[in-house]
């Protein structure tokens, strides 16, 4: 058995002014790339799950869908009962 090895993306943020211009995924591209030269099997993100309503996260969620991450599981107590955590995945492979 051979444990996977993981990149957390903690924290990346657009401003709102520069969205939609492809410095997200941009940015997103040199995570995967840095990933893969080092051997990573999967890149990981949290964000607010949809059930705690605020647009903001919307555009969060629809952005990592778009770059391939899958929702994998939602704690519900993770940061807080009023903030579930939406953990995502994305292989490498």
């Amino acid at each position: 058995y051979k444990p996977y090895k993981l990149q957390e993306v903690y924290d990346l943020g657009v401003l709102r002014e520069v969205h939609r211009n492809g410095l997200g995924h941009a940015l997103m591209y040199e995570v995967y790339i840095y990933a893969k030269k080092h051997g990573y099997d999967y890149i990981t993100v949290k964000t607010l799950d949809e059930s705690a309503i605020y647009e903001p996260y919307d555009r969060s969620r629809n952005f990592y869908t778009k770059e391939g991450f899958l929702p994998l599981e939602v704690f519900k107590y993770y940061w807080n009962e009023d903030n579930p955590c939406l953990y995502l995945v994305k292989s490498i492979k």
